[in-house]
């Protein structure tokens, strides 16, 4: 099975870490993370994420400015808004955007 991209941004850099981690124990997964905003506008076609995953720390803008250019310039990407709640939610947010078990 091809492996998902999955990127993960926000603002807290330990929020962010612990969100790389918890993400990559799921099968199937390859993840990255950021706390650089501008990363989004830089996503080229090969390089694109499959989930981005958005954590806190951003701003109300921030939040709209991104999801605004994914759903324009890369609408087959899958967006997530994780602002906590443990890994059984993180799971279960995942799962309801993969087509396969993780």
């Amino acid at each position: 099975m091809e492996q998902v991209k999955v990127l993960v941004i926000g603002k807290n850099v330990d929020i962010v870490q612990l969100l790389v981690k918890l993400t990559g124990k799921f099968k199937n997964l390859l993840v990255s993370g950021t706390t650089e905003e501008t990363a989004i506008l830089q996503i080229q076609e090969e390089n694109a994420p499959d989930i981005l995953i958005i954590s806190s720390g951003l701003t109300d803008q921030s939040e709209q400015t991104i999801d605004a250019h994914i759903r324009l310039i890369h609408p087959n990407i899958k967006i997530i808004y994780h602002y906590g709640g443990g890994s059984g939610l993180l799971k279960g947010e995942l799962q309801s955007v993969v087509d396969f078990e993780i």
